[in-house]
C-alpha cells in the first residue's frame, strides 16, 4: 500500500521531494553528485515536518550527530535490514 518514489542523485532527490511531498525519506550521506548531508539540511529547511532518515555505512559519530543536529529523525548504519526499517516510522 506504499508508493515508493526513487531518486539517484542529490538533484533528483530534490526535484521528488518538492513534487511528492513524502511521508517518509530514506537518505543517503554519500550520493554520487553531492552530500546527503545538504540535501537533509534543504529538506528540513524547506518543510520542518519532514521525517528524513539518513543511511550511510559512514558510521563516524560526527556524521551521525550532523544528521541529527540537520533534522533526521534518526540515522541507521549500512548494511541493515527489513526488521530496522519497520520500526523507523509510525505509519
Amino acid at each position: 500500500g506504499y508508493e515508493i518514489v526513487l531518486a539517484e542523485t542529490a538533484r533528483q532527490a530534490l526535484v521528488y521531494y518538492q513534487r511528492h511531498v513524502p511521508d517518509l525519506v530514506l537518505l543517503d550521506i554519500n550520493l554520487p553528485d553531492g552530500n546527503g548531508l545538504n540535501i537533509l539540511q534543504e529538506m528540513t529547511g524547506a518543510d520542518p515536518l519532514s521525517y528524513v532518515v539518513m543511511l550511510s555505512g559512514d558510521t563516524m559519530r560526527e556524521k551521525i550527530v550532523m544528521s541529527l543536529d540537520r533534522g533526521a529523525k534518526t540515522f541507521i548504519a549500512k548494511p541493515f535490514n527489513r526488521k530496522r526499517l519497520l520500526v523507523i516510522h509510525p505509519l
